[in-house]
């Protein structure tokens, strides 16, 4: 077992509007957030000359261009033509429906552009009601195979109330 995964297997959870997730425990929480960011974590290391993050954001489905009850496939379909706005080079380099526990979303993969650096965006996206919960992971693009193991550990302990 590699020094990493030693390291993840040291986790702490947080619940917070109905929602449980566990973060690496080397990671820390960001205070002071930003409206619509209900949680942020990072790593308390750079790799590849960024701060692996992780944020959960909610939106009203009500103020966005979907269907009162989208569809994963309708998510799919429609977070990327809205990243694209805010990151112009907004590239899916993945993207499917997944279920866990029992929430069901989609996952997407992306690459952007952020200044001069090439990112990596890892996003569960879901509906509950008439909220619109993301749970992003970032890194830079380079690191994003050697971190998306820890990605997809934290994320399977998403659980909803």
């Amino acid at each position: 077992m590699n020094l990493r995964a030693i390291i993840f297997c040291l986790m702490y959870s947080f619940s917070l509007f109905g929602l449980e997730i566990s973060c690496p425990d080397q990671w820390q929480e960001k205070q002071n957030l930003q409206q619509g960011v209900l949680k942020q974590c990072f790593s308390k290391d750079r790799v590849d000359g960024f701060v692996p993050n992780m944020n959960i954001t909610q939106l009203k489905v009500s103020t966005l261009e979907l269907t009162k009850h989208p569809s994963p496939k309708d998510i799919c379909n429609y977070i990327p033509d809205a990243q694209k706005r805010l990151f112009p080079l907004y590239k899916v380099i993945t993207s499917k429906e997944l279920t866990i526990g029992k929430i069901r979303g989609s996952l997407i993969v992306a690459s952007y552009a952020r200044g001069k650096a090439d990112m990596c965006a890892y996003q569960f996206i879901f509906v509950d009601n008439d909220d619109l919960y993301t749970v992003v992971y970032s890194c830079a693009l380079a690191s994003f195979k050697a971190l998306k193991s820890e990605f997809e550990t934290s994320l399977k302990t998403l659980r909803k109330e």
